[in-house]
């Protein structure tokens, strides 16, 4: 994806596998677009959970931290040139 989009504007929803861009708002849901190279869009009833990026953490060795700050210190690694190993590379 060549377009910077905001962590705000991407979820995942429950029933409809991968991520999506949110582009909308409807009196019975919300009009979603996948990010696969199909860009299908579809509504999605409002009984259907949907789990925005920017507001998922991850539980640490001692706190929550929030996705966005998880990607950000990834590509702060990538451009210091430090390798980041998958745990089943690590003996």
């Amino acid at each position: 994806m060549s377009e910077k989009v905001k962590l705000s504007e991407i979820a995942a929803v429950s029933g409809i596998g991968g991520l999506h861009k949110i582009i909308g708002r409807t009196r019975g849901g919300i009009l979603i677009e996948s990010l696969n190279e199909a860009r299908k869009k579809q509504q999605v009833p409002l009984n259907n959970k949907v789990s925005v990026l920017s507001e998922i953490a991850m539980f640490s060795i001692s706190e929550d931290v929030r996705l966005g700050i998880v990607f950000e210190n990834i590509r702060k690694q990538e451009e210091s040139g430090l390798i980041i190993f998958n745990k089943s590379f690590i003996t």
